[in-house]
C-alpha cells in the first residue's frame, strides 16, 4: 500500500468510527421506540391489568399489557384519551442482542460511557440517560450487574 493510500486511510478512518455520544443516545432511543411488541406475542407470558384513568373521562380505564420472554419484557398502555391511544410505555431488553453503537452484553461501564457519554444520573449502580436533550422526558436505563452491561430499559412518556 502506498504512502498516499495509507495517509488517506488514516485521515478518513475517524469519520467511519462509531457515532458520537449524543448520536448514540439518539440511536439507542430510536431502537427502543421502534421496537415491535408483537415480536414477543407467540412465546411470551402475558399479563394484563386495568385501572381507572385519573386524567380521563369518568369511567375510562387504562389497559396495561406486559409480555415477558427470557428476561426481557415490553409493557403497552391503551386508553381512549391517551396520545397515542396505544403505545409502548416500558421496554426491558437483555443486552444479548444486536444493539446500536456496538453495545453488547457484558460490556464494561467504561466502554459504555465511551460510546454514550456521561450519564445524566447514576441510580443504584445503573446508568440513566435522558432523551431528547431539551425535554428529557424519555429515559433509557442501562442496567449494570457487577460493572457490566446486563440489560437496557426504556421508559416512554405518553400523554
Amino acid at each position: 500500500m502506498s504512502f498516499r493510500t495509507q495517509l488517506i486511510l488514516v485521515l478518513l478512518l475517524p469519520s467511519f468510527s462509531l457515532a458520537g455520544p449524543a448520536e448514540c443516545v439518539k440511536k439507542l432511543y430510536e431502537y427502543g421506540r421502534g421496537f415491535d411488541p408483537t415480536r414477543f406475542e407467540k412465546e411470551a407470558t402475558k399479563k394484563t391489568r386495568e385501572e381507572p384513568n385519573p386524567n380521563g373521562a369518568p369511567g375510562e380505564m387504562l389497559h396495561w399489557t406486559t409480555l415477558s420472554l427470557k428476561g426481557s419484557s415490553v409493557t403497552t398502555l391503551e386508553c381512549n384519551s391517551c396520545s397515542p391511544h396505544k403505545g409502548v410505555t416500558d421496554l426491558l431488553l437483555t443486552a444479548n442482542r444486536k444493539l446500536p453503537c456496538g453495545l453488547t452484553n457484558g460490556m464494561s461501564e467504561q466502554a459504555v460511557t465511551q460510546r454514550l457519554g456521561r450519564p445524566y444520573e447514576r441510580k443504584d449502580g445503573n446508568l440513566l440517560y435522558v432523551y431528547p436533550p431539551f425535554e428529557q422526558n424519555q429515559e433509557i436505563t442501562l442496567r449494570m450487574h457487577g460493572g457490566k452491561l446486563a440489560a437496557i430499559q426504556w421508559s416512554f412518556y405518553m400523554d
